[in-house]
């Protein structure tokens, strides 16, 4: 998935599509499936695994499917499409609000005792990276200073924070992986 979009499905009897995205902490998803000749379910499971949330339906002759979603951690969720009866089938067309399946980095928070920043969407415990920062935005890569190198954590997130006392000018920061 990227971006604001819409995406096409088909559903065969007993099958299940497997959709993933990336999210920070806050983020929103705002899913709808609707479908042709079934009614649609959504099951949306968060980074570790864990049901989240998923959709109910009261009428057979319901053909659309709708869940929103804030995000409380970040990583990368996955969403399961199904038929909610037994043996539905059919195509369907799943719209979904920005979300992406690419390596990214979540707005920072600034609190009292510094900045957090997170990256998500790495490989598990092998995409390697480097996170440079600089106060020149315009100064070419080989000029910015690397905080941190390091690999994605088992859910691919990493989290780096950085203390001070005042705040820094003007902070740019970029992710690079290897």
């Amino acid at each position: 998935m990227g971006g604001e979009a819409a995406y096409a499905g088909t559903l065969q009897i007993g099958d299940e599509d497997l959709w993933t995205f990336t999210a920070c902490a806050g983020d929103y998803a705002a899913i709808q499936v609707v479908g042709t000749l079934f009614t649609p379910s959504i099951r949306l499971y968060g980074p570790d695994g864990s049901l989240l949330s998923e959709t109910k339906s009261s009428s057979l002759n319901t053909r659309s499917a709708s869940l929103l979603y804030q995000a409380t951690n970040c990583g990368t969720f996955l969403m399961v499409i199904s038929s909610y009866y037994l043996n539905g089938t059919g195509t369907y067309q799943l719209s979904a609000n920005d979300l992406s399946d690419r390596i990214r980095l979540c707005l920072p928070t600034l609190s009292a005792s510094g900045l957090t920043l997170t990256g998500v969407r790495g490989t598990a415990n092998a995409t390697r990276f480097i996170l440079s920062t600089t106060t020149n935005a315009a100064a070419p890569l080989t000029q910015w200073t690397p905080v941190l190198t390091n690999t994605f954590d088992a859910h691919g997130v990493f989290i780096y924070s950085n203390t001070f006392e005042t705040f820094p000018p003007q902070q740019y920061y970029q992710l690079t992986t290897e």
